[in-house]
């Protein structure tokens, strides 16, 4: 059993059909700009490299009150120079003010070299007060201060927020290899857009042709999705789970044949724009 449904995988997977539609945007962690010169002279005569830093992710950390823990995060964004986002926070059930939980966009976000600031307006019984952040940015951590002022005085406490995976963090054309029955490796394609918050995407076979990508979610910060072939066999579900780890997947392809399973590893790369684009 375990020899044809790994067999049902090459076929389905070898030969994958090349990509022809436009590149689509992809998210790294922490990325250099090389696009441009961005040297620097000093009076001295030093020249520098400038390192412009990516804050886009989701940002999560938590306080711990007398009611239970707020788990807080924020979305961050970079548009051309512009730095955009959406704070939320989640109170526990029954002791959450009235909008607590109200998605709301970031104020004033600038992003200098490793340092990241932006501000929020909340409002609690028809007041509104503004809670500031800033912090130094290192790999996926923030360590900061977040600033709030209720009208008696100014309080801070530290921020120290984890970059968590995104949908967005998958974003791109991969390209995924796994072992066949025989030993060698198979190759395989997909492609994966994220709008509205809304994932979708298409697998390419070169011997079943496309599928969509199905039951696209996040969950345990792992990619998980399902594609759906067809022949003159019926139908074949193939489930996948993949991890990332900056433009590389690790990740597990699980096979259904009526009540047998099987599953077996893989390993993908994300697709360089300048090669999807040729």
């Amino acid at each position: 059993m375990k020899r044809i449904l790994l067999s049902i995988l090459m076929a389905f997977a070898c030969q994958a059909a090349a990509f022809t539609q436009e590149p689509a945007e992809t998210k790294n962690p922490v990325v250099t700009d090389k696009s441009s010169d961005t040297s620097t002279t000093t009076d001295k005569g030093n020249a520098t490299d400038a390192k412009k830093i990516d804050p886009s992710g989701v940002w999560k950390w938590q306080r711990d009150g007398n009611n239970g823990t707020v788990h807080l995060s924020v979305k961050l964004k970079m548009e051309e120079d512009k730095l955009t986002g959406t704070f939320q926070s989640k109170w526990p059930e029954g002791t959450a003010f009235p909008g607590a939980n109200d998605p709301v966009p970031i104020e004033e976000g600038k992003i200098d070299g490793d340092k990241v600031s932006f501000q929020v307006t909340r409002k609690f019984n028809e007041n509104e007060f503004v809670v500031k952040f800033n912090g130094k940015i290192e790999g996926d951590s923030i360590t900061g201060k977040q600033e709030m002022n209720f009208g008696n005085g100014g309080q801070e406490f530290d921020w120290n927020p984890k970059r968590s995976l995104a949908l967005d963090s998958f974003v791109g054309k991969w390209k995924i290899s796994f072992e066949g029955p025989n030993g060698d490796q198979i190759e395989s394609k997909f492609d994966l857009t994220v709008e509205d918050d809304k994932a979708k995407g298409v697998y390419h076979s070169g011997f079943f042709g496309e599928a969509e990508l199905k039951e696209v979610e996040l969950k345990d910060d792992k990619l998980h999705f399902k594609v759906v072939f067809k022949s003159e066999q019926g139908e074949f579900p193939i489930s996948y789970t993949a991890s990332l780890k900056e433009d590389k997947l690790t990740g597990t392809i699980t096979t259904s044949l009526g009540d047998q399973e099987n599953s077996t590893e893989f390993t993908g790369s994300r697709e360089p724009e300048e090669q999807v684009s040729k």
